[in-house]
């Protein structure tokens, strides 16, 4: 496949090499004399001359994902800034990293009491993780089987609150709809459970334990960035009906709320255990977040009340290594009809 990217500068640049990382021929058009667009530097009589505010924050993960950071030996600024007002100079810092900076900063004129105040408070908060947002839930319709190749998701704010955030997200491709969800956003408490009533599972896989990947020579990219296994003692055994048990981590990665979401519907299909092997798509899924997951395995529960029909439904129950519930799934799907 090919592909024409308009423009060299940074988001050019990286798309056209996620492009080609993926197989495709790329082109650049580029207007200018050199790539790089707003950041560039110009070498004029021996001084190199950068263009645009090149300050760069390096906690960005697009950042991390897409620079080589050491290799641009890139310098610390301090923290503050210097504010010209009335020709007078006024030097604010933050003095948990400089303790020098405390003086200048509280005799500045700029900005008011008050607004130090709310900054301090601010930073009080964040460093609580009072700030930090996750999916909470989410509402997913698939409408049809997406091709693999490009695809274009609309999002649309529905509410931005205290307490919870609400996004729509459309997801389309040729033209036609796919998928379209809902996602409500908010703080996973971090608070022990008042009560809880869990299945009981192995904190970790057993020897024995079944690995997908020896059962799927043809496996997705997905789960090949998977370690699933399953619990041989109730797949494909008679009489165990409609329950599957596994374990899932991710693969050179750290388990964190994505991954957490992602495992609520990791396990092969439920109806497998009661003669229906076979691709069984979901119509309709809805998953809530329910903590953040400890390190290590996944702890998978998956079991449907009834299979009639073409339909079935399934509940899946993730539970992190800690014995914590993590995740919570039930979708509607299409059952093989065997």
């Amino acid at each position: 496949m090919k592909a024409i990217v308009a423009g060299a500068g940074l988001a050019g640049l990286v798309a056209a090499r996620t492009l080609h990382r993926a197989g495709w021929e790329v082109i650049v058009l580029e207007a200018a004399d050199g790539v790089g667009g707003r950041v560039r530097t110009d070498v004029v009589d021996g001084f190199r001359l950068d263009r645009g505010f090149q300050v760069l924050f390096t906690a960005y993960p697009a950042a991390q994902r897409q620079l080589d950071l050491k290799a641009l030996k890139l310098r610390q600024f301090d923290h503050g800034a210097i504010v010209v007002e009335d020709h007078h100079w006024n030097e604010i810092g933050d003095p948990r990293q400089d303790p020098k900076a405390l003086i200048p900063t509280l005799l500045s004129t700029v900005p008011l009491l008050s607004d130090k105040l709310k900054v301090l408070k601010l930073a009080r908060e964040l460093r609580r993780g009072s700030f930090r947002r996750s999916p909470e839930t989410s509402s997913a319709e698939f409408l049809r089987a997406p091709d693999r190749g490009p695809v274009r998701l609309v999002t649309e704010v529905v509410k931005v609150g205290r307490t919870a955030s609400v996004v729509r997200v459309a997801l389309s491709q040729h033209e036609r709809l796919t998928m379209t969800a809902t996602v409500t956003a908010g703080r996973l408490p971090s608070q022990a459970p008042v009560w809880s009533d869990l299945p009981v599972l192995a904190p970790e896989p057993p020897p024995d334990a079944l690995a997908t990947s020896e059962h799927d020579e043809n496996a997705a990219p997905l789960s090949r960035a998977c370690d699933v296994r399953l619990d041989p003692a109730g797949f494909r055994r008679e009489g165990a009906g409609a329950v599957l048990r596994g374990w899932v981590r991710p693969v050179g990665e750290p388990v964190d709320v994505l991954f957490a979401l992602l495992a609520g519907d990791i396990l092969p299909p439920v109806v497998v255990n009661v003669g229906r092997p076979g691709w069984a798509p979901t119509v309709q899924l809805s998953a809530l977040l329910r903590a953040r997951p400890a390190p290590g395995w996944l702890r998978l529960v998956s079991e449907s009340r009834v299979v009639a029909g073409s339909w079935f439904d399934e509940d899946m129950t993730v539970i992190d290594s800690a014995g914590r519930l993590v995740c919570q799934a039930r979708q509607l799907a299409l059952s093989p009809l065997g």
